[in-house]
């Protein structure tokens, strides 16, 4: 009992892995496209190179984001256009200027995920007591 208590202990004060993933997002305004790029725990990606580029490839802006991960280029005229960002160590992020609504904001993207970690702690809690039942009942079987 006291065995699966204490496991059930570390595992709950074991802190969430992430793959600090990256996400950005964008806003044409006054005839700019505003693009701000960032990481699951909400800090700036600084330093990104940023690519654009247009229906066939070709490349129509580039630069890279500043200190709070912001970068704008001039509206591309009417076509889709693709924009790439990467941060150098392994992490990229590719989005389509036709990317619709269904795209989390970065308050969503980067809010911890409390309904998830509260189902696997309670998924770890069963499963402790699952095995100290089987344990107790192999036990008063002998």
């Amino acid at each position: 009992m006291r065995r699966q208590l204490a496991l059930l202990f570390v595992l709950t004060m074991v802190s969430q892995a992430s793959a600090h993933d990256l996400d950005a997002a964008y806003k044409i305004r006054d005839g700019r496209v505003e693009l701000e790029v960032y990481f699951d725990d909400n800090t700036p990606a600084r330093n990104a190179n940023v690519i654009v580029r247009d229906s066939s490839g070709n490349i129509i802006a580039q630069g890279k984001t500043d200190h709070e991960g912001r970068w704008s280029f001039p509206v591309p005229g009417r076509e889709n256009y693709e924009i790439v960002v990467d941060t150098g160590d392994g992490h990229r992020k590719v989005i389509e200027s036709t990317r619709g609504s269904d795209h989390p904001s970065r308050a969503e993207f980067t809010r911890t995920p409390w309904v998830k970690m509260i189902l696997g702690f309670l998924l770890i809690a069963l499963a402790a007591f699952g095995v100290q039942a089987a344990l107790r009942r192999s036990r008063s079987a002998k």
